[in-house]
């Protein structure tokens, strides 16, 4: 199996990592924005959903990204026209244009807010 970057385009990308002990790097500790002048970049290869999932039928679709579902959902035009359900994980700064793009894919809204943090679960449902 091959990692990819999940964003809206195909080729590569600037993966950047981070070290809170100067040398161990987690997988949380990626991101695709550099947050301090230190950050390591690595260089990987990207894809989107459409791309990815273009030989798989799919009913539902759970995204949890950790602040890149706008990224994820503006690469899956396609996929998201065969999808019944989208469930959503994101960060209230998203919320407005995570909403946006299921929405005009004619999905219906409802939220679901998490009493621990300020995340909250969006699922769509396509309207009938």
């Amino acid at each position: 199996m091959q990692s990819k970057l999940l964003h809206p385009t195909t080729g590569l990308a600037v993966l950047y990592e981070r070290s809170y002990d100067g040398v161990r790097v987690g997988t949380g500790l990626h991101s695709i924005v550099k947050r301090r002048e230190d950050d390591g970049r690595l260089q990987i290869e990207c894809d989107n959903l459409d791309t990815i999932i273009s030989n798989h039928r799919a009913d539902v679709m759970k995204i949890d990204i950790e602040g890149a579902e706008i990224l994820a959902l503006e690469g899956a035009t396609k996929v998201l026209k065969q999808l019944r359900k989208v469930i959503v994980e994101i960060h209230d700064r998203n919320l407005v244009r995570v909403k946006e793009i299921p929405e005009s894919n004619n999905f219906i809204l409802e939220i679901m807010l998490q009493e621990q943090s300020k995340d909250c679960s969006v699922h769509q449902k396509r309207k009938t």
